[in-house]
């Protein structure tokens, strides 16, 4: 387990395939229903802090490389919905378990 020293402003993690072209989409989607909206670093860091409201982070997007395309999903706090982008639209998606379906 790692350390974390101080609690960061902002969380970014790195989801990886070494073979992004050959990877099925169902592999992405179970890699996804283990990604939740809020992501608590104490679940994988150790830290000193016990004020939760300092290690628990909202995930606002990310994004993919599927199918040689460049595609991204973020979460509008405004209008509470997550959208797609993709190499030409903006479209509304709905909730997270929404996009894990995409």
């Amino acid at each position: 387990m790692m350390n974390l020293y101080s609690e960061p402003d902002v969380f970014t993690f790195a989801i990886h395939w070494v073979t992004p072209d050959n990877v099925e989409r169902d592999e992405i989607k179970k890699i996804f229903q283990l990604v939740s909206p809020l992501i608590d670093t104490q679940q994988f860091m150790k830290t000193e802090c016990t004020d939760q409201s300092k290690t628990t982070f909202i995930l606002r997007g990310f994004i993919s490389y599927y199918g040689k395309h460049y595609m991204s999903y973020f979460y509008s706090e405004k209008h509470d919905y997550w959208v797609h982008l993709n190499d030409s639209k903006v479209t509304k998606i709905g909730n997270f378990e929404d996009v894990i379906e995409k």
